[in-house]
């Protein structure tokens, strides 16, 4: 049996994008949720510098494997 796999990771969002990237989080949660069944929970926490901080939950590294694949080049623009 695989073990679940957690991902943490923080990055900052360039000056002047943050309230785009906040209005653009339903969307991006969506998108989620149609393309990566496989995803436990993905949690998003921003502070008004435009730091990010970002939780995902897997059932397994496979599962994480398949979602960089799944956003590869979607984010770039925050």
């Amino acid at each position: 049996m695989s073990e679940p796999f957690i991902f943490m990771n923080t990055y900052a969002i360039k000056e002047g994008k943050l309230d785009g990237f906040k209005e653009a989080i339903p969307e991006w949660l969506e998108f989620l949720e149609a393309n990566h069944p496989r995803l436990l929970h993905f949690g998003l926490y921003t502070n008004e510098d435009g730091e990010v901080a970002a939780v995902q939950a897997h059932r397994d590294a496979d599962s994480m494997e398949l979602r960089m694949q799944v956003i590869s080049g979607r984010h770039e623009q925050w």
